[in-house]
């Protein structure tokens, strides 16, 4: 990309200022990302904080597309809303009414909050501001788990958010906490600006991330990291600047998983352990079980499905109310082979997208959110709507090479 190029592309955007609605979206968005690793101390009997954000930001794209008397969104909503159309046919076959419509009220209300975010198209001060109180909240949450003493879930030493009574399952924290680690690692090696700041951010997080005991979630942040760093980069560096700033982000990162990894209790160092990472231990195998099980019940109607929100009501006696552990095996059980389809070609049609505006950060951010829900019932997890959330966000940005410092 040219100088010439970079002068164009921003005096394009000084010739068309963001409007003070957009501002406040970016705003409400920030706070949407910045409050979710706490969205269970912050819910109260009318619901979540985050719920209001979303209801607030729908109003305000709805008052957008009025005023400028158009509407935008993605071309994959298609296949997402195809996907729910599918979700709210299975009621009329689902298990459980009560559960049916407990899980399309959820997905609903995501797939609305989808859409309307897809309408904006979000300038790169306005990313920058929704990353940082994402980073912000992350940074909030990794320090209430290292020094909170009631962080502790006494299971095999893992660690969670535990706060007013409420408690968070730490392999979804460990998913919330994934955004903010991607976006300070695509800090480091796009930016030389505060990278010291970041460095510590990033440590603090990725500390966290492992008190959380969560496999998927290191697998995830793994792989999402190779996806950033490695993968093509819009962001305008000289080819020798862009080596030294990857080996920068590589050597900080492995020089703080293998600090941190020093100082975690046995229990959790033996769940990252090969054995560990394998499904060798207990909960690997009872997990293996599960799928096996689940397996029987897909046959009972391999292309419709069984129903939304009907697999734990539905499992073989001798099991206590369990998910399935996988979010495409869900799919696939509840909605068939034609919701899977479906819902696969919504997620295969973002990662494309991406992959053609060569942006590495979204792009990993969704490969890393799909990967830890291979291990994880996660449609109706924040974990997962943020990630897709997110990955529309960069898409729906002009220049989405110039945001994701801190």
């Amino acid at each position: 990309m040219s100088f010439d190029v970079i002068v164009k592309r921003r005096v394009a955007g000084a010739e068309n200022p963001a409007s003070p609605t957009q501002y406040l979206i970016a705003l409400l968005m920030g706070i949407h990302f910045l409050i979710a690793p706490f969205e269970m101390v912050f819910a109260s009997e009318f619901g979540t904080l985050s719920r209001y954000v979303g209801f607030m930001v729908i109003v305000l794209v709805l008052l957008d597309a009025l005023n400028t008397k158009k509407f935008r969104a993605n071309r994959a909503v298609v296949y997402l809303a195809a996907w729910m159309i599918m979700a709210l046919i299975s009621g009329l076959w689902a298990v459980s009414e009560i559960e049916w419509q407990r899980h399309v009220a959820i997905y609903l209300r995501n797939a609305v909050f989808l859409v309307a975010v897809g309408h904006i198209r979000w300038r790169p001060q306005h990313l920058d501001l929704l990353t940082q109180f994402a980073t912000l909240g992350a940074v909030a949450a990794a320090v209430t788990i290292l020094f909170s003493p009631t962080s502790d879930l006494g299971l095999q030493g893992r660690q969670s958010i535990q706060l007013l009574g409420t408690s968070l399952d730490p392999n979804y924290l460990a998913g919330i906490l994934l955004i903010p680690a991607l976006v300070l690692v695509a800090a480091l090696r796009g930016r030389k600006k505060w990278w010291l700041a970041n460095l510590l951010f990033l440590g603090l997080i990725l500390s966290a991330m492992l008190l959380t005991g969560s496999r998927g979630g290191f697998l995830a942040l793994s792989l999402g990291a190779l996806v950033v760093m490695f993968g093509k980069y819009t962001n305008v560096v000289l080819p020798k600047q862009r080596m030294n700033r990857k080996l920068l982000a590589w050597s900080g990162v492995a020089l703080i998983v293998l600090v941190s990894f020093s100082y975690l209790p046995s229990e959790i160092q033996a769940r990252y352990s090969l054995h560990g990472l394998m499904g060798g231990d207990n909960q690997g195998a009872y997990r293996l079980i599960i799928w096996g099980h689940a397996m029987r019940l897909f046959f009972y109607s391999p292309f419709a499905g069984i129903g939304v929100g009907s697999f734990a009501t539905s499992m073989v006696s001798g099991f206590r109310y369990v998910g399935a552990h996988n979010m495409f095996l869900l799919v696939l059980i509840e909605t068939g082979i034609i919701g899977l389809l479906l819902f696969l070609a919504f997620l295969f049609s973002l990662l494309r997208q991406l992959h053609a505006q060569s942006n590495s950060l979204g792009l990993g951010v969704l490969f890393g959110t799909l990967v830890l829900s291979f291990f994880l019932d996660a449609l109706t997890a924040k974990f997962l709507w943020n990630g897709i959330i997110f990955s529309v966000l960069v898409l729906a940005s002009p220049r989405p090479d110039q945001f994701g410092s801190t």
